[in-house]
């Protein structure tokens, strides 16, 4: 028994020691976590939060330090079959408003968002894009 709490023990330190300040909080507040773009509407979208970005479809994956990926389109061409990538970006919250700067295939997407609305659970959340900012490189 007492092994196992020594075990136990130096388990615990180790993991206490652990840096995770980027990583994603899945039950956090919004915008923390894993979103998939499901619905679109005429001045936004709306968000759905999932365990993992799905591989064939648009999202955003958020970190409590800042950082964020976006899964896009991997370039230029729709027609289907769609290639998608994952995109570096940071992201921050100011007065109540999304700033996120991500990458994209032709440069920088530069967006901000407002949340308009959520469901109870806050898994599901509609935004409006106030504004978005493309730099080609």
């Amino acid at each position: 028994m007492k092994k196992i709490l020594l075990a136990f023990s130096v388990l615990l330190f180790f993991a206490s020691c652990m840096d995770n300040d980027g990583d994603v909080q899945e039950n956090g507040q919004f915008p923390l976590g894993n979103w998939t773009i499901s619905e679109s509407h005429e001045n936004g979208f709306s968000l759905t939060r999932t365990e993992s970005l799905p591989e064939n479809n648009s999202g955003f994956s958020f970190r409590n330090n800042g950082k964020m990926t976006s899964r896009a389109m991997a370039g230029w061409c729709g027609t289907p079959p769609v290639a998608y990538a994952d995109y570096a970006g940071n992201w921050s919250n100011t007065n109540g408003a999304l700033r996120l700067n991500m990458g994209f295939w032709g440069g920088r997407n530069i967006q901000e968002w407002k949340v308009i609305s959520s469901n109870d659970t806050g898994d599901i959340v509609r935004v409006e894009l106030v504004s978005s900012e493309i730099i080609q490189d």
